[in-house]
Order: structure tokens, then sequence, then C-alpha cells
């Protein structure tokens, strides 16, 4: 199952309060359809998931909206298992959830970080710091 694509239809990012005490961060990505796609090569059919990703700051200091769609390439038979299933349960296949999960996590909170500080929000991952030892 080859991730063809990853491409943003919407960036919103919004401070709406400064920055003070503790602050934590959720980072959720949700899958919002499946569609099948035109787009063909051959013995090959594709797909597109929409997905929304957003990150929630606690208390509400403000939030970061990411839209948009993955192109997933494969052969016919398994896009159709993936189109049927969805239909009926609203859900992927484990291995290709997998997939598309742990790409469009990494894909957003690195676009998720750049947009933050466009606004002065906090990185949505902890970065690692330096601790020294006496």
């Amino acid at each position: 199952m080859p991730i063809a694509s990853i491409h943003f239809t919407k960036i919103s990012a919004e401070r709406k309060a400064e920055l003070k005490g503790k602050i934590n961060i959720s980072n959720n990505v949700v899958l919002t359809d499946i569609k099948k796609q035109d787009f063909k090569l051959p013995n090959q059919e594709s797909i597109k998931i929409m997905f929304d990703f957003n990150s929630k700051y606690d208390p509400s200091i403000g939030m970061i909206l990411i839209s948009g769609e993955v192109l997933i390439i494969d052969q016919p038979k398994v896009i159709t298992e993936i189109l049927d299933q969805w239909k009926k349960e609203k859900k992927l296949p484990d291995a290709i959830l997998a997939a598309v999960m742990n790409n469009l996590l990494t894909k957003c909170n690195v676009e998720a970080i750049l947009i933050g500080r466009e606004v002065n929000l906090p990185p949505t991952l902890n970065m690692p710091k330096v601790k020294i030892n006496k």
C-alpha cells in the first residue's frame, strides 16, 4: 500500500491568550472520509483519504487545525476492500490504518510546530532538553 502523497487543504492557527503556567497539548488525527480517486496506473487504482489534525491547548490559549488528503495507490482488490470496510464500519484495515496514521502524525506534527511558531504557540511535541548532572 504505497502512500503516493499527503497534502494539506487547510491550515489554521490561532493564539487566544498569553502563555502562562502549565500548558497541556493534545494532538488528534481524525479520518473524515474516503473516496475513490480517478488517478490510475496500469493494474492499480487509488483512493483519497481526507483527514483533520487538531492540536488543542489546555488551558485554551490557542489551537492548530490542519486538514488534508492522503492519496493511496494499490491493486484494485485491495482498494475495493478498503472502500467496503469504510462504508460498513467507518474504519480502515489495521495494517493500512497504522501506515496512514504514522505518516500523518509525522507530517502534521512537523507542520504544526512550524505554524505554531508563527503565532507564538508552544511546540506540539515535547522537545528534547539537556540536563546537566553534578
